[in-house]
């Protein structure tokens, strides 16, 4: 896996905890997308280990996140939590049905291909030009 070492400008926050944890999750991210593509998904005990800390991160981050908008008066903070919860909910059934050896490859590729970087894309950067003003 090629570990990306800064984050691309265009998708900063404005806040450098933020960028940091940011960051952290797509290497999480990518790490857990070469085990599926890879197909070493055959190794669940590394895989489960990867997806057990991606899911730790992003707890994490929600709530670190959500922290800095509420004490920044964010006004769109209660639909951000609400689209954080639904993917909450979604990854947590994925990291059971994983940790039971179950492997659900649609929630998967959605939880890992297509998630992460759309929210990071659409809703953070919409809270980052607010943070680039406040």
């Amino acid at each position: 896996m090629t570990k990306i070492s800064s984050l691309d400008p265009r998708f900063s926050v404005s806040n450098k905890t933020l960028d940091r944890q940011h960051l952290t999750i797509l290497n999480l991210r990518s790490s857990a997308l070469e085990f599926f593509y890879d197909d070493k998904v055959g190794d669940l005990k590394k895989f489960t280990k990867n997806l057990y800390e991606l899911h730790s991160r992003i707890l994490d981050h929600f709530y670190t996140e959500e922290e800095i908008l509420l004490k920044h008066g964010y006004a769109n903070l209660e639909e951000h939590i609400l689209e954080h919860s639904s993917y909450t909910e979604k990854l947590s059934y994925l990291f059971f049905d994983v940790s039971n050896g179950v492997i659900d490859k649609p929630n998967m590729e959605f939880c890992l291909l297509d998630w992460v970087p759309r929210h990071l894309a659409e809703w953070d950067m919409e809270y980052g030009h607010f943070l680039q003003i406040h």
